[in-house]
């Protein structure tokens, strides 16, 4: 029958393991305070991306007679999302000349965040503006479908940007959150570890054979 380990190798065999697992602990808690600090230093992209206008004219038709392909926004009269919002000039004009275009513009406000509203009507004015001077000397009809084609591009570009924005954003918070979830449970395991070690040199140094020496 073999014989029992001693009980101080057992002691020593965990000691060991204990500081394994304590100085992988610590390397971990490195790691993940360089990905926290990486974290915080990358830029994040703003919630109320710009749209520039050369963008937008860039994707609808040029011409006149390209444009006939346009077609009008939905019908409506009102725009409540734009409630407490100054609208430019231009803009302006273009929602008190067509009806049609103020609930297609509440739709859009609605995905837009209060605090990007303004931006995104002064934005929007811009873009009308452009439009209007691109296709001065077009037919009414013309103009004015050539109008609303451009308004429709600049709001789903600008909707995607600020969809895409929040959802970079919402990724980075959740990840950020893991990291500082994990490096307090790493800090409360060295903290185990380093009692355990404390306990295992306290039970070294009262041995009987190191006590008489």
């Amino acid at each position: 029958m073999p014989s029992p380990v001693p009980k101080h190798r057992v002691l020593s065999a965990a000691r060991i393991v204990c500081q394994i697992f304590l100085v992988a602990a610590l390397i971990a808690v490195v790691a993940v305070l360089a990905a926290i600090w990486a974290g915080d230093a990358r830029s994040l992209p703003s919630v109320n991306p710009s749209v520039s206008v050369a963008e937008v004219m860039s994707k609808i038709a040029g011409s006149e007679s390209a444009n006939d392909q346009l077609s009008f926004p939905d019908s409506g009269v009102r725009v409540p999302n734009a409630d407490g919002y100054a609208i430019p000039q231009a803009l302006d004009a273009v929602l008190k000349d067509d009806d049609a275009s103020q609930p297609v513009l509440d739709r859009w406000l609605g995905n837009i965040a209060p605090e990007g509203r303004q931006q995104f009507l002064n934005e929007l004015s811009t873009v009308v503006s452009a439009a209007r001077q691109h296709a001065a000397a077009w037919e009414w009809d013309d103009r004015r479908r050539y109008v609303a084609a451009a308004m429709s591009e600049y709001a789903h570009m600008k909707i995607d940007r600020v969809m895409r924005a929040e959802s970079e954003r919402e990724t980075a918070a959740e990840r950020d959150a893991q990291y500082r979830t994990s490096l307090g449970e790493l800090l409360a395991i060295i903290v185990v570890l380093t009692m355990m070690l404390a306990l295992f040199a306290i039970e070294r140094n009262t041995r009987p054979a190191n006590a008489c020496r």
